[in-house]
């Protein structure tokens, strides 16, 4: 009898002695994983600590839950946290050194250019010669069309109403309107588009006889451009950059026509200038000045992740050469700005 006995309670204490062994086991792994992860937790404060003073430090979410992931399950062998340094502060000076073998003549100096190039609600601008007078051409079509589309935003004036050209409208230089036939009707919406997109003298000269031939100066004035003369024809970097960047701040018109001006200032006759240097696809509203005196191209790129303002006054040099280095100076500043 007794040993009958024995033997049926024999698997008892055995299976016994097995859920303990089991229960033992699991409180091994939990003290195990819960000093893994307190190491983990300490690692990553240490290194977090040491790092703070010179890098600006973030992680990847997915490296983060992979690593969580690992310590949790027991597979944890290593950190799995990368250091990412946020992008880089950028420096007028760097981008100046970029910039200087393009604009340097052959005599080794800069004094024929004025830029002005500032990333908009950002803290980053570079300027060079900006408070210089060089020659305004036809940027001073800018202001001019700009009231032009004011008093039609405002009402004053029709876009639809029709200027019917006469002969002695006719101007030298750049646009079609001085090639079209006499008598023709040309509404003021057409006469604003081609002023800035073709740069047409005709259509300048008419939105100019519109408003008053001899309100250009105060219209100039009004809009804050303390160092652009028509009647000298002279300008600075500093002027139409201050242009731009009220314009694109909707201080001089509301969002509609700020985007019809816009629209006129793209796919021009001259886009082998700024938007030579850009990638294609991005839009890069600009306007040229062109006189054997100087050559200009001023505009601003609309990426996705910047609004960047560009100024390139130039003086003494002949088209190809001018082009040449405002495209390339694009180019440069685009690619700087951008990686």
């Amino acid at each position: 009898m007794e040993r009958e006995y024995v033997g049926q309670n024999q698997p008892r204490l055995e299976l016994s002695k097995n859920q303990n062994k089991t229960k033992d086991v699991v409180k091994t792994r939990e003290r195990i994983a819960f000093l893994m992860f307190g190491t983990f937790l300490l690692s990553l404060f240490f290194l977090l600590y040491t790092n703070f003073k010179n890098n600006k430090v973030t992680f990847s979410p997915e490296s983060l839950t992979s690593t969580v992931s690992n310590v949790f399950s027991g597979s944890f062998t290593s950190m799995d946290i990368s250091l990412v340094d946020e992008p880089k502060m950028k420096n007028p000076q760097e981008l100046e050194a970029l910039l200087l073998p393009i604009m340097e003549n052959s005599q080794g100096n800069t004094s024929s250019w004025g830029v002005w190039i500032e990333v908009l609600d950002d803290e980053f601008t570079y300027t060079s010669n900006e408070n210089e007078l060089f020659p305004a051409a036809s940027l001073l079509k800018l202001p001019l069309t700009a009231k032009f589309y004011e008093k039609i935003q405002t009402g004053e004036l029709d876009k639809n109403e029709k200027w019917i050209l006469k002969q002695n409208d006719k101007q030298d230089g750049y646009g079609m309107l001085a090639s079209t036939t006499v008598g023709s009707k040309i509404d003021y919406g057409t006469l604003a588009h081609y002023c800035l997109n073709l740069s047409d003298n005709t259509a300048f000269y008419i939105i100019n006889s519109i408003l008053g031939r001899n309100n250009l100066e105060d219209i100039i004035t009004s809009y804050g451009l303390d160092n652009t003369s028509f009647e000298k024809d002279t300008t600075n970097a500093q002027d139409i950059a201050l242009f731009f960047k009220n314009l694109e701040e909707g201080k001089l018109l509301n969002e509609e026509y700020k985007q019809i001006f816009l629209k006129d200032l793209t796919n021009t006759p001259f886009d082998d200038f700024i938007p030579a240097g850009i990638p294609s696809g991005i839009n890069a509203p600009h306007k040229v000045g062109i006189e054997e005196a100087g050559i200009s191209d001023a505009g601003i790129v609309y990426t996705p992740e910047k609004k960047i303002l560009m100024v390139f006054l130039s003086k003494g040099l002949n088209r190809e050469n001018a082009t040449e280095k405002i495209s390339k100076m694009a180019l440069e500043t685009y690619w700087y700005l951008m990686q």
